[in-house]
């Protein structure tokens, strides 16, 4: 069944079930991202398709998405939470898995494919979820305190990190308030960014003469699927003139 767009992964593990642990040493399992699209009724060991052949060793992610030991019968699971999330936010197009062992591997090993007849041994992909979770804020500064406030005319420039279970992009708002939501700050806005898939975001607000020496802010990270997360209250500080007033002397004094 499909899981909704908004819901976010907690976990996700393939399961083999191996039946034949052949002979020679132990063999170390690995799961690759397959980068091309294939049909289950053409598919051989040379062909995707019926007219449409494999590229040598460039078909899959030679990056490793997990690996297990396999060294006996029975059940393995490999996890593959993060290339699942891929897939389900979009920035993996599943184009399913290849289980692959190291050239230098001696022996063999084998496991029940999905025509096998006990249903429990055939392979399968165990994926648990939940609705969809909002982003983190990891850390969050500005360049303005009361030791070294902003000059009115100059930049605080506010910085945050964030992260995110299954949302490859976010932005951030700087307001005055903690009124904010997916479309922006509710009354003042400092500054914002567009969204991005950058793990670190900054944006820029000019002092202004409006500012009070203490300002206060919040922050607020908006991923692309309608889920916010605003911080604690902070402050920002501006530098203002200071006021001078001259009083005539009662006796006229120069």
């Amino acid at each position: 069944s499909s899981i909704p767009s908004t819901d976010t992964i907690t976990s996700a593990y393939l399961r083999i079930y191996v039946n034949d642990s052949g002979a020679g040493e132990n063999i170390t399992a690995r799961v690759h991202a397959v980068l091309s699209q294939w049909d289950e009724n053409g598919v051989t060991w040379l062909n995707r398709t019926s007219s449409a052949t494999w590229a040598a060793g460039s078909d899959f992610n030679t990056s490793i998405a997990n690996s297990t030991l396999i060294n006996n019968t029975g059940f393995y699971l490999f996890d593959i939470t993060e290339l699942v999330r891929g897939w389900h936010n979009g920035s993996i197009t599943n184009n399913g898995l290849l289980l692959k062992t190291p050239e230098a591997a001696a022996g063999r090993r084998g496991f029940y494919s999905s025509d096998f007849g006990n249903p429990n041994e055939r392979p399968g992909l165990n994926i648990t979820h939940v609705q969809n979770s909002p982003p983190s804020i990891e850390s969050l500064s500005d360049n303005s305190n009361t030791t070294n406030p902003t000059f009115i005319g100059n930049n605080v420039t506010f910085t945050l990190t964030w992260s995110d279970l299954d949302s490859p992009q976010a932005r951030i708002f700087i307001c005055n308030t903690a009124g904010i939501n997916t479309s922006g700050c509710n009354q003042t806005t400092f500054c914002s960014t567009v969204f991005s898939a950058s793990a670190t975001q900054s944006c820029n607000h000019t002092a202004a003469a409006n500012n009070s020496f203490i300002t206060p802010y919040f922050a607020a990270v908006c991923d692309n699927e309608d889920n916010c997360t605003i911080s604690q209250q902070q402050a920002f500080s501006v530098n203002h003139a200071s006021n001078v007033t001259v009083v005539t002397p009662n006796g006229g004094e120069a």
